[in-house]
């Protein structure tokens, strides 16, 4: 009777080693599948987690990466509006004073520099990919050049300063939960209630993380950076 049973006992250890080793590869393989949509990169939006506080620059922001690599990352922070126009930091330019642009803060770091986002379906003078027709433009010529095409207004985004990590620093960020990495959508980017932007982000990620039920005065841009950008802008 035991030498029957033998086969049978070796045969249920086989089973159960299997079913062990099964269990423990499928949650490497969810992570891994995890850690790359998390990865950083050129066109990936940056959501902040809702942990950050007013005490930071990017509490309630959305950052849209346009360049990442060994030597650091670099963004523009989307859903700041300033109270300035374009045209402030720009005045001997007629047609943009006609054209009527935003300003818009794009991040802490050189907030006299202004950098442009613009949609368009060919290639702009001097300007660089960042996803799907937008691409970002760093250069006076060729902010001169895409200003004068007449891109309508609403395609055309100025920025005053950017964001900006060290090498591994991002990385570092996202590991700690500080952000959210998703793909950029034009909609989210050029969205004409920015406001409501981060929310709206975090909603419809409520499949991943925690949904944000923050109310809509919670959703407010963070005064103190805009402020700080329009000071050093104006001097």
């Amino acid at each position: 009777m035991e030498r029957s049973d033998q086969p049978r006992d070796r045969h249920r250890r086989v089973v159960l080693a299997c079913a062990v080793a099964v269990l423990l590869l499928a949650p490497l393989g969810g992570a891994s599948e995890a850690i790359g949509a998390e990865a950083p990169a050129r066109g990936k939006l940056l959501v902040a987690a809702r942990h950050l506080d007013g005490r930071t620059a990017f509490a309630r922001s959305v950052v849209l990466i346009i360049d990442h690599g060994p030597e650091g990352s670099t963004g523009l922070i989307v859903n700041r509006p300033s109270r300035m126009k374009l045209a402030e930091v720009m005045p001997s330019r007629e047609d943009v004073k006609e054209r009527g642009d935003d300003l818009w803060v794009g991040g802490p770091v050189q907030p006299t520099r202004i950098m442009l986002l613009a949609r368009a379906p060919e290639r702009l003078p001097e300007a660089f990919p960042v996803f799907d027709e937008v691409q970002v433009i760093l250069t006076k010529f060729g902010m001169d050049r895409a200003l004068g095409r007449g891109i309508p207004p609403a395609a055309v985004r100025a920025y005053a300063g950017y964001a900006g990590w060290s090498p591994g620093q991002l990385k570092s960020e996202i590991a700690d939960g500080d952000w959210h990495v998703v793909d950029a959508d034009v909609k989210s980017v050029f969205s004409e209630t920015p406001d409501g932007v981060w929310g709206e982000l975090l909603e419809g990620m409520s499949g991943r993380w925690v949904r944000a039920d923050d109310p809509a005065d919670d959703r407010r841009p963070v005064s103190h950076t805009v402020m700080t950008t329009r000071d050093a802008v104006r001097g």
